[in-house]
């Protein structure tokens, strides 16, 4: 074999060498380029998880950060609901603790009877006028306000039934009062407010 041939064989077997050391490089490359891809949209989907979670603790946070909010703003508005029904509630008691004294104390004559009923009227009127001029009601004391409201227009009632049977000339006929059920439904209003007092760790006011 001469030298010419020599070299192109030599030449041949060279670049035969080279394609393939090249296609094997193009396979690493490829490779690691799809490992490194791979890698990278593995780290973007975990960046995009994190991200999402941090939104949705976010999220959380801030609905629990507003709810504690409203709580605190709701607590605040039954103290202020309660720092003025106290006092009127407590005048109206008294009222009717000093007329049951002296319903009890054995009054015989009518006239009497019938003013001691319109003052017990007074009481319950000035009581249900007070409480409405309450112009700011919290929303959970809403179903206690209501049975308040509910009880005075039967307590009215109740003592203008009375107040007419003193003014009849005839009281030979028994009068037929439910006096039950009116007592139930102040005893069902503060049941309520109870509850929500509790509910909102305001035991203390109860006291």
């Amino acid at each position: 074999m001469n030298n010419k041939k020599k070299d192109m064989l030599i030449s041949i077997i060279l670049i035969s060498v080279m394609a393939v050391l090249l296609g094997i490089n193009i396979y690493i490359v490829q490779g690691v380029r799809a490992v490194v891809w791979n890698r990278e949209e593995y780290h973007s989907r975990l960046k995009a998880q994190q991200l999402e979670k941090s939104a949705l603790r976010k999220i959380i946070k801030d609905r629990l950060d507003g709810n504690k909010y409203q709580r605190q703003k709701t607590v605040s508005e039954i103290i202020e609901f309660d720092e003025k029904y106290i006092p009127i509630r407590d005048d109206f008691l008294g009222k009717v603790e000093s007329l049951s004294a002296k319903f009890e104390s054995g009054v015989v004559n009518i006239e009497g009877l019938k003013q001691l009923t319109a003052e017990r009227i007074d009481a319950s009127e000035i009581f249900k006028q007070e409480l409405s001029s309450i112009n700011m009601v919290p929303g959970p004391i809403e179903d206690f306000y209501g049975s308040l409201s509910e009880f005075l227009e039967k307590d009215i009632e109740k003592w203008n039934l009375i107040l007419t049977y003193y003014s009849r000339g005839d009281l030979q006929e028994e009068l037929d009062l439910d006096q039950k059920n009116v007592n139930d439904l102040y005893h069902k209003a503060e049941d309520e407010r109870a509850r929500i007092y509790t509910a909102y760790e305001l035991e203390s006011l109860l006291k």
